[in-house]
């Protein structure tokens, strides 16, 4: 559900902008008049009148701009993280000519003769549905039946609880809440509830500074309910002069549009792992902290929520590169990392076993037999890289692929965990993974014979 002061403003206002390189212009200075909208593409797209373009084309102006302030019909906005910017001129005739620039943040309800630059204080993402997930919730219900159990009173009460706040990098915090508000007349009122996550500096902070972390933190959520979860709306605080009257709603395409190639997660109530599993609000941070330091490990496990699934030998090389990488990163400071199997053949098992190894059982458990799995993992992946000849069996590919991404996040949020309790509830419930179990085995048991005589070769 799109903000109403947004979707007004986003479908289509008249109004006066005036684009800046570094600072806010003044808006005492002449303005461009422009038409705002949103494009079918996801993109804001503001188109100007270029009312003199022989100046324009010496000027500036011709380069993309940082930030637009705008008065518009439906409020005041300030347009952020402007991807490209183009002019088509007409000299005479009846076509006017005109610039068009594109965008895909966008803030509703700013007084824009406050603003003093491009940055904010503070950015919220609203999700319906993942209150449970988070551990927060600012709705409680209550019946009241009579004694035939029929219902005489309804009771929805709706109270603001305690933030829960996580300290991150570079002077910012991340605060879960259970945002609320109220709309329609009494005898239809609505309650607007959503989960919020909410990162905010005291010092000012550029658009996407403070929004980083939501989106891995939204990559996070995703990858537990095997999904894109989308935000419903936003709030953001822009670096005012003064203090607002209101907080200025935030539409951005990254955190409220599914991206064309992936699926919207259709179940929020049955999620792959609970926060709870993986350590927690406080786990958040030390996730955030995770993608900061090792996001080559962490891709194969995020990317298919933003970029849409690979093909399966590209899975495959994906999967297996993160796990090279992981186990290399750690491989000077951790014993895990040098334990090796004693498989010859083919370069024995690599580093997929590395990672089972450390794992543990619970995997081996899962998957049927860890040393067969890890062998033809390996094997097929180096035959994926150095065998011109090598005939994809994509079937293949696909299950490897698939079972190698779920280890590689049972090893990655079990890091985040401090504890092996991921790696435990992944494996030990298959109620999510029982047809990928069922495939993998299936897979090992057919090529039986060669994992026997590898094995027999220890």
């Amino acid at each position: 559900m799109t903000d109403e002061k947004v979707a007004a403003v986003l479908s289509g206002s008249i109004g006066w902008f005036w684009p800046a390189d570094i600072k806010p212009r003044d808006i005492n200075e002449d303005p461009e008049r422009g038409y705002l909208r949103l494009l079918p593409t996801n993109l804001i797209e503001l188109t100007s009148l270029d009312e003199d373009p022989f100046e324009s084309r010496k000027s500036s102006a011709l380069r993309r701009p940082r930030l637009i302030t705008g008065a518009t019909e439906n409020g005041g906005v300030l347009i952020l993280n402007i991807t490209g910017r183009s002019t088509k001129t007409t000299m005479g005739g009846s076509i006017a000519s005109v610039r068009s620039y594109r965008a895909q943040s966008v803030l509703v309800g700013v007084t824009i003769d406050h603003v003093l630059s491009e940055k904010l204080t503070s950015v919220s993402a609203h999700f319906f549905g993942l209150s449970p997930w988070l551990g927060v919730s600012a709705v409680s219900e209550k019946a009241l039946t009579t004694e035939k159990s029929r219902l005489k009173a309804f009771e929805v009460r709706v109270e603001s609880s305690p933030e829960q706040v996580v300290k991150i990098s570079r002077g910012r915090e991340v605060a879960i809440s259970a945002y609320w508000n109220t709309a329609g007349s009494r005898d239809r009122r609505t309650i607007y509830a959503p989960g919020q996550i909410q990162c905010r500096s005291v010092r000012p902070k550029t658009l996407w500074e403070l929004r980083e972390p939501i989106l891995r933190i939204q990559d996070l959520m995703s990858w537990c309910f095997g999904g894109f979860i989308r935000s419903e709306s936003g709030l953001a605080e822009p670096d005012l002069s003064e203090e607002p009257d209101a907080t200025p709603r935030l539409w951005d395409k990254n955190l409220m549009t599914v991206p064309g190639a992936v699926a919207e997660a259709k179940d929020k109530g049955f999620p792959i792992l609970q926060l709870s599993d993986i350590g927690g609000i406080r786990a958040l941070g030390r996730w955030l902290s995770l993608c900061d330091k090792h996001l080559r490990a962490v891709r194969p496990l995020i990317e298919p929520f933003r970029q849409g699934k690979a093909s399966p030998p590209l899975r495959m090389l994906e999967v297996a590169s993160a796990m090279e990488y992981w186990v290399a990163t750690h491989r000077r400071t951790t014993q895990w990392a040098k334990a090796k199997c004693l498989l010859p053949k083919h370069n024995g098992c690599g580093y997929a076993w590395t990672l089972a190894n450390h794992v543990g059982d619970t995997f081996g458990q899962w998957v049927g037999d860890r040393d067969a799995w890890a062998h033809s993992f390996w094997e097929t992946y180096n035959k994926l890289k150095h065998e011109p000849g090598y005939v994809i069996d994509e079937y293949k590919l696909s299950v490897l692929a698939d079972t190698g991404a779920l280890l590689l996040a049972a090893e990655l949020l079990s890091r985040v965990a401090g504890n092996k309790e991921p790696a435990r509830a992944l494996f030990t419930d298959t109620s999510h993974t029982w047809q990928l179990q069922r495939q993998v085995q299936q897979l090992l048991n057919e090529s039986e014979p060669t994992a026997g005589k590898s094995r027999a070769s220890r």
